[in-house]
């Protein structure tokens, strides 16, 4: 009896503590990241009426949850002009470009105008333009401009017979939607928001792992995300991504992440609904009755496929093998937060009593608010491990933390400069800008010196 109970007692605290370890590795797969989203396309001179996009996410075409463009730009860090579908060929902002800065202020045009000339200069040449802007040399020569620029114009690099015009909307000058003058191109216009990968499901192998919903608000989430992934449990590479049926279903309150309306579907029908490892999606093709209330995704009658139930049962990429698999959606864009109810109706008599002559406290007894947090200053040797850390999140990850990044081959390495080095302003993680000393500016960003860096 007391081997049974010693043996009882164990298994309960074995799994409490695994239970423990799934919270915190839930936490980790929070990742804070940003992402790029299309607020302008335009499909060649002379097409596409509708021009600004009402759209988040990077492909979402819905709303900006509540948010006009005007507010989304406040909490943009970047915005790029692209040739669309192709992220390779952009111009990208940086340092104190007055781009961002006109969206912010509810303009659409993208060049200095009206006070603006007075202190960035009526024209623009090459040197000017790179010193705003980064880019491929080809693209970056299409940018200067010789002359006072127009508000009907996104971008107008006048004088400048190869350069980039692109018209606020269709009915002006003819449409122009070209990075060569008189040609016509299908290009976009973009801002890289917040965003970050939040694991709503996860299951840990066959048979195990019975209660698999690890955010309760999960329908919430989905309809704040614009993306949903299915991993391999640590990974961000070994993912399957979708933006279409599966997050549609989630939206909806349906766990199940395929489309019921149809009996099968194929390779090319998986590819046109995820993207992802080839190996992955051909785990992901089905050619049944899928289990729609008890599933997550049944590859059925693929021997070789996708299995994961909502319960207890399959959790594996091959329905024979047994895997620990986490399924993410990418929560996006900051909400307009309304309040609780109306505002009450003032009254008739005011409740305070009129002022005396005389102030009743002769001084304030509360000192004046910092202009900053509190935060936890961060030295330089915390600053270089974090920057490597960073290596394996990509180029803008890395980047954005005001570091240099390097690949050679197939290994990458995000590197902490010196402190006299490192500009505030390439910081685009507002905790770390903090923590680093510098301060942040209502429309600039991460501004000032990493004055934490300096105390070695």
């Amino acid at each position: 009896m007391l081997l049974f109970h010693f043996f009882v007692l164990n298994f309960f605290v074995l799994n409490m503590l695994r239970k423990l370890l799934v919270a915190s590795l839930v936490v980790r797969s929070a990742v804070s990241q940003q992402q790029w989203v299309t607020i302008f396309k335009c499909d060649g001179r002379g097409q596409t009426d509708d021009r600004w996009l009402s759209g988040y996410g990077r492909r979402g075409w819905e709303n900006l949850n509540g948010l006009t463009l005007q507010e989304f730009a406040k909490t943009a860090t970047k915005l790029r002009i692209c040739t669309a579908g192709n992220y390779e060929d952009c111009v990208t902002t940086k340092g104190d470009n007055v781009a961002l800065k006109n969206l912010r202020n509810g303009d659409k045009y993208l060049q200095p105008q009206s006070w603006d000339k007075m202190t960035h200069g009526v024209t623009c040449n090459q040197d000017c333009v790179n010193e705003d802007w980064e880019g491929p040399s080809n693209r970056l020569k299409q940018m200067w401009w010789g002359c006072g620029t127009s508000k009907n114009e996104v971008f107008q690099a006048c004088n400048n017979d190869g350069g980039l015009h692109i018209s606020i909307d269709n009915a002006v000058n003819g449409g122009r939607c070209e990075w060569d003058y008189g040609s016509s191109d299908r290009l976009e216009i973009q801002l890289l928001v917040p965003s970050k990968w939040t694991t709503v499901f996860s299951c840990w192998g066959h048979g195990d792992t019975g209660d698999r919903v690890v955010e309760n608000e999960w329908q919430e989430l989905a309809q704040r995300s614009s993306a949903v992934r299915i991993c391999s449990w640590g990974s961000d590479t070994d993912c399957v991504e979708s933006s279409g049926t599966a997050l549609t279903n989630l939206r909806n309150g349906v766990k199940l992440m395929q489309d019921t309306g149809i009996k099968y579907c194929d390779i090319d029908c998986v590819k046109n609904e995820w993207s992802g490892p080839e190996n992955r999606l051909k785990q992901m093709w089905w050619n049944c009755g899928i289990g729609g209330d008890t599933m997550f995704y049944h590859a059925c009658r693929n021997t070789k496929g996708l299995h994961i139930r909502q319960d207890g049962g399959d959790c594996a990429w091959d329905w024979e093998e047994s895997d620990k698999i986490d399924i993410q959606l990418l929560v996006d864009l900051p909400t307009r937060h309304p309040s609780a109810g109306p505002t009450p109706a003032p009254t008739g008599t005011p409740t305070t009593p009129a002022p005396t002559g005389t102030p009743t406290t002769p001084e304030p007894t509360t000192k004046a608010p910092t202009s900053n947090p509190t935060v936890t200053p961060m030295r330089f040797e915390e600053y270089k491990a974090l920057c490597a850390l960073t290596a394996d999140t990509g180029k803008d990850a890395c980047k954005g933390l005001g570091c240099k990044y390097k690949k050679k081959k197939d290994k990458a390495k995000c590197i902490a400069k010196p402190g006299k080095k490192t500009k505030c302003w390439k910081v685009t993680d507002q905790d770390v800008c903090l923590r680093l000393g510098c301060e942040i500016h209502a429309e600039r960003g991460c501004i000032g010196r990493p004055e934490n860096l300096f105390d070695n």
